[in-house]
């Protein structure tokens, strides 16, 4: 897979969820959505929380470059 249609696909996944998110705010329920980092050889489950302590998600690299990374994406509520 192309590391530019892998990062689209990412991208849009995660909009999808905010975007979910946010229509179950405006009808009155509260959702609580992180995304939050992983280390390399962590394991991410679907039931896996975020750590207690979250920051900020930033992810760069140089040009020409690529950085693996990965990172989980919670929410209190089904979305």
């Amino acid at each position: 897979m192309d590391l530019k249609l892998a990062w689209v696909a990412v991208a849009v996944a995660l909009l999808a969820a905010l975007f979910a998110a946010l229509l179950k705010r405006r009808e009155g329920g509260a959702v609580k959505l992180v995304a939050f980092p992983a280390k390399p050889m962590e394991r991410v489950f679907k039931d896996t929380p975020p750590p207690d302590e979250v920051q900020p998600l930033r992810l760069s690299a140089v040009r020409n470059e690529y950085v693996g990374s990965m990172f989980g994406v919670w929410s209190s509520e089904a979305v």
